[in-house]
């Protein structure tokens, strides 16, 4: 149940979506308008720490460090892993129980009227730069089928407004990576006959 003025995480990214923010930069997105403090979240925090765990009965408003770590350029060299899963936020770091550190901000929601001028202001700030050439080489080696349609279905979704296009952009990379495959009936050779 939402709360008044405030909606799931989960639907907050669905207008990010529709304004043209692509799957992959949904977190970045986020994390720098609540560390600016142009995003009002709230939630259940979560803090595992080892073996021990606590977790929050009051929902607060998402922490400024917890912001700082979703946008740090820095975090994933120092071992943070940080994601988006369903309406939660949640960072983590280290692999076995005993140095395992992780903290989540459980049934996120966001401000209603700081979440719409933060929609405004990507809708009027236009689409980011194009996805480079790399980017485009790294997605299409890491999709796991060989139908291009789905593909570039699935590739506009995880890029949103910075895809590009499909003929200029995504076909010649795909058709690099796969190869062109002819359409219809192999032609005859002359010598063949």
């Amino acid at each position: 149940m939402n709360e008044k003025g405030q909606i799931r995480l989960s639907e907050a990214l669905a207008l990010l979506s529709a304004a043209g923010v692509g799957e992959v930069d949904w977190l970045a997105t986020l994390a720098a308008a609540g560390l600016r403090g142009r995003l009002v979240a709230t939630g259940f925090q979560s803090i595992t720490v080892g073996r021990n765990c606590s977790e929050g009965a009051d929902r607060r408003p998402v922490r400024r460090m917890m912001w700082r770590t979703l946008a740090s350029s820095k975090a994933e060299q120092k071992g943070y892993h940080r994601m988006i899963a369903g309406d939660d936020l949640i960072w983590n770091r280290g692999t076995c129980s005993d140095d395992f550190e992780q903290e989540a901000w459980r049934a996120v929601f966001a401000d209603v009227p700081s979440l719409q001028a933060l929609v405004r202001d990507i809708v009027a700030r236009g689409p980011g730069a194009k996805v480079t050439p790399a980017e485009t080489a790294a997605w299409i080696a890491a999709w796991p089928g060989d139908n291009s349609k789905e593909a570039w279905r699935a590739y506009r979704r995880h890029f949103g407004s910075r895809a590009g296009k499909r003929d200029e952009d995504f076909l010649p990379a795909w058709q690099r990576h796969h190869g062109t495959r002819s359409r219809g009936r192999p032609k005859k050779s002359p010598s063949g006959q």
